[in-house]
């Protein structure tokens, strides 16, 4: 009823303007439109009804999608960049089961190369039975690529493949030092013994059994001193070679003749002997190294003639190739006891002269005797055919 009375109100005001009865009626009917609309949206919201929800839709794979987002919303949304793909966010597919190893039969000895385990499965992650050093051999009863299958103290093991071949392995010749005796004799003792011997056997000339020797001129350290000093070290390093060494002393409290000092040699088998001293000489200025040998006239050991001087030869050689000492060659003797006693090739060794102070002083440096040392080893290895 307001309504209508508005309306009416509202025409007559546009009348009295001066407007038309057309333009009045059509306003008219506009404000009626308006507060009729006015009208219905106080009711709903009186009424408390609200607006149907939208329907949730339904994807073609048939899973639900989320209900509609406000349009500011979903500005915001794109607005921000997609989140990075984890490196590891895929699902894992779970592993096949690794199919058993396949060995082909086989039955051959195998070595290793190198150090190997032995296992007690085809497997790092098996237990270790033991190790098959390099050079060692077993007997393979399966082959595959990667593992093999042997037979360790009865029971099956296994060994990778890698470590393994059928060819064997080539051995080390055998060194020129494996099985052969040499005999040292360190010159002279601590007192020597004057009482005669033979110079050789069925000799009827006679020497004292053995000497004191010189000493050193400017050291003053005795000649035997100097011999046992040196043959220790020589003894050494010729068992380090591999060398089987017999002594015929080891100390300066000894009695011991030349001739029995020879027997000590043939009683052990020895194929060599040496014999180490230090020269004298009234010349002060005398120096060298020089060796002794039999001369193929003895009358006592001229079968060992060549062998002797060639020994000889040989460690002259080597010693002044090793100190730089002056090489005074091989001198033949036959007047030595032992040298005539001797059963092997043999040869004395005047390692340099104790009465000149320049030597003397080398023969008692621990370096120089390192020197003379390894001369000797080298003279005995080339001896042998090393």
């Amino acid at each position: 009823m307001k309504r209508k009375l508005l309306c009416l109100l509202l025409a007559v005001m546009l009348l009295l303007s001066g407007c038309s009865a057309g333009a009045a009626q059509s306003a008219a009917s506009e404000v009626e439109a308006a507060s009729a609309s006015a009208s219905l949206a106080a009711e709903s919201e009186a009424s408390g009804s609200a607006e149907p929800a939208p329907e949730e839709s339904t994807d073609p794979d048939g899973s639900e999608s989320a209900s509609a987002v406000p349009p500011e919303q979903a500005e915001a949304d794109a607005s921000e960049p997609a989140p990075e793909e984890a490196a590891d966010s895929f699902d894992l597919m779970p592993e096949a089961e690794a199919e058993p190893l396949v060995f082909t039969e086989v039955s051959e000895t195998v070595w290793a190369t190198a150090n190997v385990n032995i296992r007690t499965g085809p497997s790092t992650e098996t237990d270790i039975v033991a190790v098959l050093s390099a050079g060692d051999s077993v007997t393979r009863t399966g082959y595959q690529e990667s593992w093999s299958q042997v037979d360790y103290e009865g029971a099956v093991c296994y060994i990778s493949s890698a470590y393994l071949t059928t060819e064997e392995p080539v051995q080390p010749t055998e060194t020129a030092a494996t099985g052969h005796i040499v005999a040292i004799d360190p010159g002279h003792q601590a007192k020597g013994n004057s009482d005669l011997e033979p110079i050789g056997p069925g000799a009827t000339e006679k020497k004292a059994k053995v000497s004191t020797g010189t000493s050193g001129v400017s050291t003053g350290v005795a000649e035997s001193t100097l011999t046992l000093t040196v043959s220790l070290q020589l003894r050494d390093a010729l068992e380090a070679e591999g060398y089987q060494v017999v002594m015929t002393r080891e100390s300066q409290d000894v009695n011991i003749s030349n001739a029995e000092r020879a027997q000590i040699a043939t009683d052990a088998g020895a194929e060599i002997f040496i014999r180490i001293h230090a020269n004298g000489s009234e010349k002060s200025s005398a120096n060298g190294i020089v060796t002794l040998s039999p001369s193929s006239a003895n009358p006592y050991v001229s079968s060992l003639y060549e062998d002797s001087y060639r020994l000889s030869k040989l460690l002259v050689n080597e010693l002044c190739a090793a100190t730089g000492a002056k090489n005074l060659g091989v001198q033949t003797s036959d007047t030595m006891s032992g040298i005539n006693w001797s059963t092997m090739p043999v040869s004395i060794v005047e390692l340099g002269f104790m009465t000149n102070p320049t030597e003397d002083e080398l023969l008692n440096n621990a370096d120089y005797q390192a020197k003379l040392v390894e001369g000797m080893v080298n003279a005995v290895n080339a001896y042998f055919g090393a």
